[in-house]
């Protein structure tokens, strides 16, 4: 059934190919996120990379505006805090941000006083935003 929807859908745009993913081991990795299902039926969930990440990030010595810097910094900080579904996930994507970060040239200490908030969690998910596209006579309440 689903090879020949594959197939079908396949066949229509010869640059735009789907895939299938197969669960491994309870682990089903989409986007960036690596959701984990236990024995007990939970989910858990952490970022993922592909195996062939290289953990390179903008050097610090680089000549780029500082702004950037600390934006890889805070990139990096928000999406553990964001995709991580609990403390021991959260701590070990941390360990491996600030070692990526280290190996990239950033300062430790630049790095560490730049974590972010327990509550950034909770305030990023306030600022969601929803963008409805223009069409005139019907946007418009004309």
């Amino acid at each position: 059934m689903f090879a020949a929807i594959f197939r079908f859908l396949n066949s229509i745009e010869p640059t735009a190919q789907f895939t299938q993913e197969i669960e491994n081991d309870g682990v089903l990795a989409f986007l960036d996120v690596k959701p984990t299902r236990e024995n007990t039926g939970c989910l858990h969930y952490t970022v993922y990379r592909k195996p062939t990440h290289t953990d390179r990030y903008l050097n610090f010595r680089s000549d780029h505006p500082p702004q950037h810097k600390k934006a890889v910094i805070k990139t990096l900080q928000c999406r553990a805090k964001l995709l991580s579904s609990n403390e021991t996930n959260y701590q070990d994507e941390m360990e491996r941000s600030q070692l990526a970060l280290k190996n990239n040239g950033h300062p430790p200490a630049l790095t560490a006083r730049s974590q972010i908030s327990t509550n950034t969690k909770k305030m990023i998910k306030k600022q969601s935003s929803v963008v409805l596209p223009y069409y005139r006579g019907l946007s418009s309440g004309q």
